[in-house]
Protein backbone atom coordinates (compact mmCIF):
# COMPACT_ATOMS: atom_id res chain seq x y z
CA UNK A 1 0.00 0.00 0.00
CA UNK A 2 1.45 3.40 -0.99
CA UNK A 3 1.54 6.30 1.45
CA UNK A 4 -0.99 8.10 -0.77
CA UNK A 5 -3.42 5.18 -0.50
CA UNK A 6 -2.81 4.86 3.24
CA UNK A 7 -3.48 8.59 3.66
CA UNK A 8 -6.72 8.38 1.67
CA UNK A 9 -7.99 5.40 3.69
CA UNK A 10 -7.00 6.94 7.01
CA UNK A 11 -8.73 10.17 5.99
CA UNK A 12 -11.89 8.22 5.16
CA UNK A 13 -11.90 6.32 8.49
CA UNK A 14 -11.28 9.47 10.53
CA UNK A 15 -14.02 11.38 8.71
CA UNK A 16 -16.52 8.65 9.59
CA UNK A 17 -15.44 8.56 13.27
CA UNK A 18 -15.15 12.35 13.75
CA UNK A 19 -18.04 13.91 11.79
CA UNK A 20 -17.83 17.16 13.80
CA UNK A 21 -14.17 17.71 12.94
CA UNK A 22 -12.55 19.06 9.80
CA UNK A 23 -9.78 16.83 8.46
CA UNK A 24 -7.39 18.41 5.99
CA UNK A 25 -4.19 17.27 4.33
CA UNK A 26 -1.04 19.35 4.79
CA UNK A 27 2.12 19.07 2.74
CA UNK A 28 5.54 18.37 4.20
CA UNK A 29 6.44 22.07 3.91
CA UNK A 30 3.51 23.01 6.17
CA UNK A 31 4.32 20.75 9.13
CA UNK A 32 6.86 20.92 11.99
CA UNK A 33 8.24 17.45 11.19
CA UNK A 34 8.67 18.11 7.47
CA UNK A 35 6.32 15.24 6.61
CA UNK A 36 2.86 15.32 5.03
CA UNK A 37 0.09 14.94 7.56
CA UNK A 38 -3.64 14.84 8.24
CA UNK A 39 -4.70 17.79 10.39
CA UNK A 40 -7.73 17.22 12.62
CA UNK A 41 -9.40 20.36 13.94
CA UNK A 42 -12.62 22.23 14.52
CA UNK A 43 -13.60 25.83 13.91
CA UNK A 44 -14.18 26.52 17.62
CA UNK A 45 -10.87 24.92 18.64
CA UNK A 46 -7.66 26.75 17.69
CA UNK A 47 -5.58 23.67 18.52
CA UNK A 48 -5.41 20.71 16.15
CA UNK A 49 -4.04 17.17 16.09
CA UNK A 50 -1.56 16.16 13.41
CA UNK A 51 -1.35 12.56 12.20
CA UNK A 52 1.56 11.51 9.97
CA UNK A 53 0.53 8.61 7.68
CA UNK A 54 4.15 7.83 6.80
CA UNK A 55 4.63 6.78 10.45
CA UNK A 56 2.35 3.82 9.69
CA UNK A 57 3.99 2.57 6.49
CA UNK A 58 3.12 -1.07 5.94
CA UNK A 59 -0.18 -0.88 7.83
CA UNK A 60 -3.00 -3.18 6.69
CA UNK A 61 -6.64 -2.13 6.32
CA UNK A 62 -7.32 -3.57 9.78
CA UNK A 63 -4.37 -1.61 11.16
CA UNK A 64 -5.72 1.59 9.63
CA UNK A 65 -9.09 1.06 11.30
CA UNK A 66 -7.40 0.52 14.66
CA UNK A 67 -5.19 3.59 14.19
CA UNK A 68 -8.19 5.75 13.29
CA UNK A 69 -10.15 4.47 16.31
CA UNK A 70 -7.22 5.28 18.61
CA UNK A 71 -6.86 8.79 17.17
CA UNK A 72 -10.60 9.41 17.50
CA UNK A 73 -10.47 8.33 21.14
CA UNK A 74 -7.61 10.74 21.80
CA UNK A 75 -9.48 13.67 20.27
CA UNK A 76 -10.90 14.22 23.75
CA UNK A 77 -13.20 16.90 25.06
CA UNK A 78 -12.90 20.60 25.73
CA UNK A 79 -13.12 21.73 29.34
CA UNK A 80 -13.61 25.17 30.83
CA UNK A 81 -10.48 26.44 32.54
CA UNK A 82 -9.69 29.24 34.94
CA UNK A 83 -5.97 28.62 35.47
CA UNK A 84 -3.25 26.80 33.53
CA UNK A 85 0.18 25.52 34.47
CA UNK A 86 2.42 24.32 31.65
CA UNK A 87 5.79 22.64 31.36
CA UNK A 88 8.05 21.61 28.51
CA UNK A 89 10.80 19.06 28.01
CA UNK A 90 12.80 21.95 26.52
CA UNK A 91 15.25 23.14 29.16
CA UNK A 92 16.06 26.47 27.48
CA UNK A 93 13.31 28.85 28.56
CA UNK A 94 14.16 31.01 25.53
CA UNK A 95 13.02 28.20 23.25
CA UNK A 96 9.51 28.55 24.60
CA UNK A 97 9.23 31.72 22.55
CA UNK A 98 9.14 29.53 19.45
CA UNK A 99 5.91 27.94 20.72
CA UNK A 100 3.26 30.63 21.28
CA UNK A 101 0.79 27.93 22.37
CA UNK A 102 2.75 27.66 25.64
CA UNK A 103 1.89 31.28 26.27
CA UNK A 104 -1.71 30.14 26.63
CA UNK A 105 -3.32 33.06 24.84
CA UNK A 106 -3.49 31.33 21.46
CA UNK A 107 -5.53 28.40 22.78
CA UNK A 108 -7.51 29.61 25.78
CA UNK A 109 -7.07 33.32 26.34
CA UNK A 110 -5.50 32.44 29.72
CA UNK A 111 -1.89 33.25 30.51
CA UNK A 112 -0.43 30.08 32.07
CA UNK A 113 2.21 29.73 34.71
CA UNK A 114 5.12 28.04 32.92
CA UNK A 115 7.40 25.76 34.90
CA UNK A 116 10.98 26.60 33.87
CA UNK A 117 14.44 27.18 35.30
CA UNK A 118 14.01 29.44 38.31
CA UNK A 119 10.73 27.90 39.46
CA UNK A 120 10.73 27.20 43.21
CA UNK A 121 10.70 23.40 43.39
CA UNK A 122 11.70 22.52 46.95
CA UNK A 123 14.43 20.16 45.73
CA UNK A 124 18.11 20.77 45.06
CA UNK A 125 19.57 20.08 41.60
CA UNK A 126 23.09 18.67 41.96
CA UNK A 127 24.07 18.33 38.29
CA UNK A 128 26.84 20.03 36.30
CA UNK A 129 24.34 22.33 34.57
CA UNK A 130 21.11 22.57 36.61
CA UNK A 131 19.53 24.94 34.08
CA UNK A 132 19.86 22.28 31.37
CA UNK A 133 17.94 19.55 33.21
CA UNK A 134 14.67 18.84 31.42
CA UNK A 135 11.67 20.46 33.05
CA UNK A 136 9.67 17.24 32.80
CA UNK A 137 12.35 15.41 34.81
CA UNK A 138 12.25 18.01 37.56
CA UNK A 139 8.45 17.92 37.69
CA UNK A 140 8.50 14.12 38.04
CA UNK A 141 11.05 14.40 40.85
CA UNK A 142 8.99 17.01 42.72
CA UNK A 143 5.91 14.76 42.59
CA UNK A 144 7.93 11.74 43.75
CA UNK A 145 9.41 13.65 46.69
CA UNK A 146 5.91 14.69 47.77
CA UNK A 147 4.73 11.08 47.82
CA UNK A 148 7.69 8.88 48.76
CA UNK A 149 10.70 8.96 51.06
CA UNK A 150 14.27 7.79 50.73
CA UNK A 151 16.47 7.50 47.65
CA UNK A 152 14.42 7.11 44.48
CA UNK A 153 14.82 6.06 40.86
CA UNK A 154 12.09 7.57 38.67
CA UNK A 155 11.57 6.06 35.23
CA UNK A 156 9.61 8.09 32.68
CA UNK A 157 8.91 6.05 29.55
CA UNK A 158 7.93 8.54 26.89
CA UNK A 159 9.53 9.67 23.64
CA UNK A 160 12.81 9.04 25.42
CA UNK A 161 13.13 6.66 28.35
CA UNK A 162 14.67 8.47 31.30
CA UNK A 163 15.68 7.55 34.83
CA UNK A 164 16.07 10.35 37.37
CA UNK A 165 17.84 9.62 40.65
CA UNK A 166 17.00 11.50 43.86
CA UNK A 167 18.70 10.90 47.21
CA UNK A 168 17.19 10.74 50.70
CA UNK A 169 17.74 14.50 51.14
CA UNK A 170 15.59 15.30 48.08
CA UNK A 171 18.65 16.18 46.02
CA UNK A 172 18.37 15.49 42.30
CA UNK A 173 21.61 13.62 41.57
CA UNK A 174 21.33 13.10 37.83
CA UNK A 175 19.72 11.26 34.96
CA UNK A 176 20.07 8.38 32.54
CA UNK A 177 18.59 8.89 29.05
CA UNK A 178 17.83 6.06 26.64
CA UNK A 179 15.95 5.74 23.32
CA UNK A 180 12.23 5.49 23.98
CA UNK A 181 10.30 2.28 23.33
CA UNK A 182 8.39 3.77 20.41
CA UNK A 183 11.57 5.28 18.94
CA UNK A 184 13.09 1.80 18.99
CA UNK A 185 9.93 0.35 17.46
CA UNK A 186 9.98 2.93 14.67
CA UNK A 187 13.67 2.30 14.02
CA UNK A 188 13.07 -1.44 13.63
CA UNK A 189 10.31 -0.89 11.10
CA UNK A 190 12.06 1.88 9.17
CA UNK A 191 15.69 0.68 9.14
CA UNK A 192 15.40 -3.12 9.00
CA UNK A 193 14.20 -3.96 5.50
CA UNK A 194 12.39 -7.21 6.26
CA UNK A 195 10.73 -6.28 9.56
CA UNK A 196 7.03 -5.39 9.21
CA UNK A 197 4.71 -2.91 10.91
CA UNK A 198 3.47 -4.31 14.23
CA UNK A 199 1.40 -3.31 17.24
CA UNK A 200 3.24 -3.26 20.52
CA UNK A 201 1.55 -5.66 22.93
CA UNK A 202 2.65 -8.27 25.44
CA UNK A 203 3.74 -11.42 23.57
CA UNK A 204 2.67 -14.92 24.58
CA UNK A 205 6.25 -16.15 24.73
CA UNK A 206 9.56 -14.66 25.86
CA UNK A 207 11.31 -16.48 23.02
CA UNK A 208 9.31 -15.37 20.00
CA UNK A 209 7.80 -18.00 17.71
CA UNK A 210 7.36 -15.64 14.75
CA UNK A 211 8.70 -12.28 13.57
CA UNK A 212 5.99 -10.13 15.15
CA UNK A 213 6.17 -11.89 18.50
CA UNK A 214 9.98 -11.73 18.43
CA UNK A 215 9.92 -7.93 17.95
CA UNK A 216 7.25 -7.50 20.64
CA UNK A 217 9.23 -9.60 23.10
CA UNK A 218 12.48 -7.86 22.27
CA UNK A 219 11.01 -4.44 22.98
CA UNK A 220 8.92 -5.29 26.03
CA UNK A 221 11.17 -7.81 27.76
CA UNK A 222 14.32 -6.05 26.59
CA UNK A 223 13.22 -2.73 28.11
CA UNK A 224 12.00 -4.48 31.28
CA UNK A 225 15.38 -6.17 31.66
CA UNK A 226 17.11 -2.82 31.07
CA UNK A 227 15.08 -1.22 33.86
CA UNK A 228 15.82 -4.10 36.25
CA UNK A 229 19.51 -3.90 35.41
CA UNK A 230 19.67 -0.15 35.90
CA UNK A 231 17.98 -0.42 39.29
CA UNK A 232 20.66 -2.89 40.40
CA UNK A 233 23.45 -0.62 39.18
CA UNK A 234 21.96 2.51 40.75
CA UNK A 235 21.67 0.72 44.09
CA UNK A 236 25.28 -0.44 43.76
CA UNK A 237 26.48 3.11 43.11
CA UNK A 238 24.44 4.64 45.94
CA UNK A 239 25.22 1.69 48.23
CA UNK A 240 21.60 1.58 49.36
CA UNK A 241 18.25 0.33 48.13
CA UNK A 242 15.97 2.74 46.23
CA UNK A 243 12.25 3.24 45.85
CA UNK A 244 11.38 2.85 42.17
CA UNK A 245 8.63 4.76 40.39
CA UNK A 246 7.51 4.60 36.78
CA UNK A 247 5.33 6.85 34.67
CA UNK A 248 4.85 7.67 30.99
CA UNK A 249 2.53 6.46 28.26
CA UNK A 250 4.20 3.11 27.60
CA UNK A 251 5.12 2.26 31.21
CA UNK A 252 1.94 0.26 31.86
CA UNK A 253 3.00 -2.18 29.14
CA UNK A 254 6.63 -2.55 30.26
CA UNK A 255 6.51 -2.52 34.07
CA UNK A 256 4.54 -5.80 34.52
CA UNK A 257 7.50 -7.62 32.92
CA UNK A 258 10.00 -6.15 35.41
CA UNK A 259 11.23 -8.21 38.37
CA UNK A 260 11.79 -5.37 40.82
CA UNK A 261 8.98 -3.77 42.82
CA UNK A 262 8.01 -0.65 40.90
CA UNK A 263 5.29 1.86 41.78
CA UNK A 264 3.44 2.83 38.61
CA UNK A 265 1.86 6.30 38.59
CA UNK A 266 0.49 7.44 35.21
CA UNK A 267 -0.29 10.90 36.63
CA UNK A 268 3.07 11.66 38.23
CA UNK A 269 3.83 14.55 35.88
CA UNK A 270 0.40 16.12 36.39
CA UNK A 271 0.74 15.80 40.16
CA UNK A 272 4.11 17.51 40.03
CA UNK A 273 2.73 20.40 37.99
CA UNK A 274 -0.11 20.78 40.49
CA UNK A 275 2.32 20.86 43.43
CA UNK A 276 4.48 23.47 41.67
CA UNK A 277 1.45 25.57 40.80
CA UNK A 278 0.36 25.56 44.44
CA UNK A 279 3.88 26.41 45.63
CA UNK A 280 4.46 29.25 43.17
CA UNK A 281 1.02 30.66 42.33
CA UNK A 282 -1.16 30.64 45.42
CA UNK A 283 -1.38 34.42 45.45
CA UNK A 284 -1.31 35.01 41.72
Amino acid sequence: MTIETLTRKLHHELSALLPDFEITEKSAAETPKGKACLCIGRADLPAAMMIYPSDYAGASDADIRRIAASVAEQSGSVYEMSEIVAGSALSDSEKLDAFPAWKGMDLTGITPYIVAHGTKTGIRIATDQPARVGTDLIIDAVAACKTYEGPMAIFDLGTASTCSVVDANQTYLGTLIMPGVHISQDALMEKAAQLPFFHLETPKHLIGKNTIESMQSGLINGNAAMIDGLIDRIEDELETSVTVLATGGIASLIIPSCRHEIHYDPNLLLKGMWYLYQKNCRHR
